[in-house]
């Protein structure tokens, strides 16, 4: 019976921690906010996500953003892709995140980091006034 209850113990235990994993967002930038990583997602038309968030490499050259998608299963981006400019804010974004939407020659793209990153500010100064 001891046994038993152990098993059930650590499956639980592993269960709790694989949502903890999941709600876990790793975030690094540089000291001074123009490098960093965030999640990105196409956004159709209608400015509605098409695709789930992806894990992307991002840089502000020139007052745009560039990204690298890439990600743990996916092979690295080694090259940049052309940059956006930075369109909004979205102001319903939940708390701990920030949401800013990308243009590119017409598509747009949402971009997230957390709402405590350096990125933030440094993306703040690029919307247009």
């Amino acid at each position: 019976m001891s046994n038993a209850l152990w098993i059930v113990l650590i499956v639980a235990l592993c269960v709790v921690m694989l949502v903890v994993a999941q709600r876990i967002e790793p975030h690094r930038v540089s000291g001074d906010g123009t490098s960093f990583t965030c999640r990105v997602q196409e956004l159709s038309p209608g400015a509605l996500p098409s695709v789930k968030w992806t894990e992307a490499k991002a840089r502000i050259v020139d007052g745009r953003v560039v990204l690298a998608k890439g990600g743990l299963l996916r092979p690295r981006a080694t090259s940049y892709e052309r940059p956006r400019s930075v369109v909004s804010r979205a102001e319903d974004a939940p708390a701990r995140f920030a949401v800013f939407v990308l243009e590119d020659q017409g598509a747009l793209s949402a971009l997230r980091v957390p709402a405590s990153s350096r990125a933030v500010e440094r993306l703040t100064e690029l919307l247009p006034h």
